[in-house]
């Protein structure tokens, strides 16, 4: 009995060795493994960022090329050569302000034109603004917000002098002879070119403006221009608004 008791002892011993030497020889590699240094991760490098009005600009110029340059500034060869208006055929509708943009005909056929003396000045800020875009590759707000004003336009009001007669200011004599603009005016469906509304006119000045006391008889005579100016396009708005039924033709 003893000598079995201490066999199995044995034994026992031996297979315990056995055990704590093959998880020493395990565990060596295992140590060695986590006090290797992996190597460090490359500095991560910033990806460019694209300023929003760089994007904005991007989307935003193919359409002002398309609406404003063919669609707009594409109507003038047509329009020169369309008849002039007998009588008033009117658009069916009314128009809202920011449907619109109200243009003489040179300042389509020549978009950087500039005011000549002796004329009434129909040009567009707005519109020359957004003609003048195309080769900017950022445009700042401002250009962005005109841009969406250009492309709101549906229509295009465009006005056919036919003649003008200056208001004459004379601030020794204390006269003032009112001057009168006589044209037609076709209004355009900007994305087809169709004519839409036939239109005559014939404005004068109004009788009276404002004007300081220290003016000199130029200076008198430049807002008595700008008045009649202003009242063209107060009654071509008030037209296609639909708030006067004609623009004393």
């Amino acid at each position: 009995m003893f000598g079995l008791e201490v066999g199995v002892a044995r034994t026992l011993w031996g297979r315990g060795r056995l055990v704590v030497s093959l998880v020493a020889l395990v565990a060596v590699p295992l140590l060695a493994c986590k006090q290797r240094k992996s190597p460090p991760d490359p500095t991560p490098v910033a990806a460019p960022t694209v300023s929003p009005n760089v994007a904005k600009t991007k989307e935003l110029k193919p359409k002002l090329k398309k609406h404003v340059e063919e669609g707009i500034y594409g109507l003038a060869a047509k329009l020169k050569k369309e008849p002039k208006v007998r009588a008033n055929k009117p658009f069916s509708g009314n128009l809202e302000d920011e449907k619109y943009v109200v243009v003489g005909l040179p300042w389509l056929e020549e978009p950087d034109r500039s005011d000549e003396a002796g004329e009434v000045n129909l040009g567009d800020t707005t519109l020359h603004l957004c003609h003048g875009f195309q080769d900017d590759e950022e445009l700042s707000n401002d250009q962005l917000k005109w841009g969406e004003e250009c492309l709101a336009w549906e229509y295009a009001a465009v006005v056919r002098k036919r003649s003008l007669k200056l208001p004459k200011v004379s601030k020794e004599a204390h006269t003032f002879d009112k001057g009168s603009f006589f044209a037609d005016m076709l209004l355009v469906e900007i994305a087809t070119g169709s004519i839409k509304g036939r239109y005559l006119m014939r404005i004068t000045n109004s009788d009276k403006f404002t004007v300081l006391d220290t003016a000199t008889e130029g200076e008198i005579q430049i807002a008595s221009e700008k008045d009649l100016v202003e009242n063209v396009l107060g009654v071509i708005g008030e037209r296609l608004r639909g708030e006067i039924k004609d623009m004393g033709h």
